[in-house]
């Protein structure tokens, strides 16, 4: 039995922002045996932001599970936070932005939230994961939203649209070590030309590096032109979601040392992580299968038309 242990990487996320929304319930569940409560949900925070010199309105949701007791039978300080914010704090949602709270995250961590869909396909993407939410002054307030991470470098190349054309920007797929001996594999951005030249100068697959960014977690408008069979095309606009990290900075040359990464324990937790999917996939299509063999609520009735 392999016993080894990876050590858990560097991955701070800290945002500053007005309170958009609050979707936090109490929960009861199942720990060794016994019945506990827990708070879980998810609160979103707007964010106005620079991206490389162009401005951002961000709505990141920040998701959490909260238990009441810890583990050693103390009252959990997480949960006290959240239940703050559930039953006192003021979102843009309830009352306007003019009242809503400016509230501070400096402990949110990027996990990777990974699904099988009815067809069997993987989803995945990255979302941020706090325990604690405070509130800020309105003089000490300074939106923001940046990350500081640790990861093994597992790609780089560049970004390719759907026609498989250069976007101009660099992909980088990285493998960020979390607790327990999991991995995720998570995408990163560069746009800025200076950065992106020294990424590729400087950083190659199996590297440990550090790496700095904001948050990019926006919609967008696009408009796209149809043609139709006869007559004038139509353009048909539609919304598009994103959720990235843009690393705007970093080290230049690779970690070595103690913090380096060694290429066994990352294929153990590539192997780990391999083992959870597949877990993961047989829950997920259990699921799909329970769905399409329960009954429809019309029970076998054929509804009136009108004609």
């Amino acid at each position: 039995m392999d016993n080894r242990t990876i050590r858990q990487a560097e991955n701070n996320v800290r945002i500053e922002g007005l309170l958009s929304e609050i979707d936090l319930t109490y929960h009861e569940y199942n720990r060794d045996g016994s019945p506990q409560r827990a708070i879980r949900g998810m609160v979103k925070i707007r964010v106005d932001q620079m991206i490389n010199n162009e401005p951002k309105t961000l709505e990141i949701p920040v998701f959490t599970f909260a238990p009441e007791i810890t583990r050693s039978g103390k009252k959990n300080p997480a949960f006290e936070s959240m239940e703050r914010v559930m039953t006192t704090y003021v979102s843009i949602a309830a009352a306007g932005e003019g009242k809503a709270d400016r509230v501070r995250i400096t402990n949110g961590e990027i996990r990777m939230n990974e699904y099988y869909n009815a067809e069997g396909r993987l989803i995945s993407f990255p979302r941020i994961n706090a325990s604690f939410i405070n509130k800020v002054g309105k003089d000490e307030f300074k939106p923001t939203a940046i990350f500081e991470v640790e990861f093994v470098v597992n790609e780089i190349g560049p970004e390719l649209d759907r026609e498989d054309n250069e976007t101009g920007r660099l992909l980088i797929k990285g493998i960020l070590p979390q607790y327990g001996n999991t991995i995720d594999l998570v995408e990163f951005y560069a746009e800025n030309p200076k950065v992106i030249s020294v990424i590729e100068g400087n950083w190659t697959p199996g590297n440990t590096v550090a790496a700095v960014g904001k948050l990019n977690f926006s919609t967008s408008i696009r408009s796209e032109e149809k043609e139709t069979d006869f007559g004038e095309p139509i353009m048909i606009q539609r919304t598009v979601s994103v959720s990235e990290m843009i690393i705007t900075g970093g080290t230049r040359d690779p970690i070595t040392g103690e913090k380096e990464y060694q290429k066994e324990d990352i294929q153990y937790g590539i192997t780990q992580r391999k083992i959870k999917l597949e877990a993961q996939k047989e829950k997920d299509m259990a699921r799909v299968k329970a769905k399409a063999k329960a009954p429809s609520q019309d029970s076998g009735t054929t509804r009136d038309l009108g004609f």
